[in-house]
């Protein structure tokens, strides 16, 4: 499900997956980047997972909880719970996980859209255009 731009149960599959099959990280989460996720927490997991995966390390929520903890982030993200809450329910179908990770990815560009327009019309409100008339010399 989807709560607008912030795709939480997308996101959460995501992470899930490639808690249960590191191999997805290079599979069908290579679309993904840090930044698409909307939520922290869900960025910083994502950015240590792509960490282990370039050090070539597999992980699992043992390894990633360690790390978390390390980095004194474990409570912040939801804590072990909430590392273990990630795993339940996902079904490890790739074509299934890349459809998930697609909407993460729309559901940024959409978010980085709409933050585009709400910066353009912040730029029009403390600059308006002048009426074409007046342009005109009308």
């Amino acid at each position: 499900m989807t709560d607008g731009l912030y795709p939480r149960d997308a996101e959460r599959a995501c992470l899930g997956a490639a808690i249960l099959d590191n191999r997805f990280i290079r599979g069908p989460l290579s679309c993904l980047a840090v930044q698409h996720f909307a939520l922290s927490a869900h960025a910083e997991i994502f950015a240590l997972m792509l960490d282990f995966d370039q050090e070539g390390s597999p992980f699992d929520i043992l390894v990633l909880e360690d790390s978390l903890r390390q980095r004194n982030t474990l409570e912040t993200i939801g804590g072990l719970a909430y590392l273990i809450d990630l795993t339940d329910g996902v079904v490890v179908h790739s074509r299934l996980i890349e459809r998930h990770a697609k909407t993460v990815v729309r559901c940024w560009q959409l978010r980085e859209l709409s933050a585009g327009v709400r910066k353009s019309e912040a730029v029009a409100l403390r600059h308006p255009v002048m009426p074409v008339a007046d342009r005109l010399g009308g």
